[in-house]
């Protein structure tokens, strides 16, 4: 019994810090995670700024209003920044040539879209460094331990 004490006790504090290990390993993912979902949230806050000062236009072209249902129906983060993608050069082809610059109200419209625009643009250079950073954690030791105990996509 004497004898068998001992390795059990190693076994078990082996287990635990094993654990600990892990539990630590989740943590930080999640850290990493949270932080890249808040920069996107961002991102997606001026995104809806520019769908709503596009839909402040009385008369919106078909093919815009195609655009703005493409970027509804996109799920999950890329396909919703590539349908931003498409939507932003819909909106810079379509409004360009059917606003009037002499009508006041055509030029705020545009001017809410173009800083909306400029907006989520700015918003990008973080998104890529916290996308940086999170992918570089997921290539580490513990962020792919991490990657066996979590659910978030890379």
């Amino acid at each position: 019994m004497k004898y068998i004490l001992l390795p059990l006790m190693v076994v078990m504090m082996s287990g635990l810090v094993a654990v600990a290990f892990i539990w630590d390993c989740v943590r930080l993912d999640r850290q990493y995670a949270a932080q890249l979902d808040a920069v996107d949230g961002d991102m997606l806050k001026h995104e809806d700024r520019l769908i709503t000062a596009v839909q402040g236009m009385p008369q919106l072209p078909d093919d815009v209003n195609t655009a703005i249902a493409n970027y509804r129906a996109a799920e999950g983060r890329e396909n919703r920044h590539a349908a931003y993608a498409e939507l932003k050069k819909t909106i810079e082809r379509s409004l360009t040539t059917s606003l009037d610059p002499t009508n006041p109200l055509s030029r705020r419209v545009m001017d809410d879209v173009n800083g909306a625009i400029n907006r989520r643009t700015l918003a990008e250079k973080p998104y890529a460094e916290a996308q940086g950073e999170y992918q570089t954690w997921r290539n580490t030791l513990r962020g792919r331990v991490a990657g066996n105990f979590t659910d978030h996509a890379d």
